[in-house]
């Protein structure tokens, strides 16, 4: 309840980061509530949102793409879901010291 009340304030205007780290956790409950096309739909919000922020929030954005591919699996979608997690590792690759326990998580 409290996380959807912020919600409704956060749509007016708050920094994307925000919206994306709200919308990051209703994902994540929702995951959790079995609640998996909901999920889903929030955790594309919410990469979506933390995308316009740009440089400096790389790592929340994988994070946003492990939770995402862990609804898909939950929900049976299970190509996509290593769809998911190939484009994770693939944008690790990028990075000059790829978070080790970020990495371990994705494997």
């Amino acid at each position: 309840v409290y996380l959807e009340t912020a919600w409704q304030f956060m749509k007016a205007g708050a920094p994307a980061v925000h919206k994306a780290q709200v919308l990051n956790a209703l994902g994540v409950i929702n995951t959790h509530m079995g609640n998996y096309s909901i999920a889903v739909e929030q955790l594309r919000q919410a990469a979506d949102s933390q995308s316009t922020v740009g440089n400096g929030h790389e790592r929340f954005g994988v994070i946003i793409a492990q939770n995402t591919a862990s609804a898909l699996s939950r929900s049976g979608e299970n190509r996509k879901a290593r769809a998911e997690l190939e484009g994770v590792l693939r944008t690790m690759g990028k990075w000059k010291a790829p978070d080790q326990l970020i990495l371990g998580q994705v494997y």
